[in-house]
């Protein structure tokens, strides 16, 4: 059986609604080449919760990585 098709102001409407309980954030990290001694930055976005405290979260999620 064929889903049914969604249309553009379907799909904007629920990215809208999950954009509104959370706010992006960009985590960059810096490690230290084991080879060349050089630094290197790696980024990741991630998705914070608009009610979370942002410090405590970005440290609970640094601490389970």
């Amino acid at each position: 059986m064929a889903k049914g098709q969604t249309s553009f102001a379907e799909k904007a409407k629920k990215a809208a609604e999950r954009k509104a309980d959370t706010r992006p954030v960009r985590i960059i990290k810096s490690t230290k080449a084991t080879d060349t001694g050089a630094v290197r930055f790696s980024d990741r976005m991630v998705a914070v919760p608009s009610d979370a405290n942002l410090d405590e979260y970005l440290k609970k999620m640094v601490e389970e990585e």
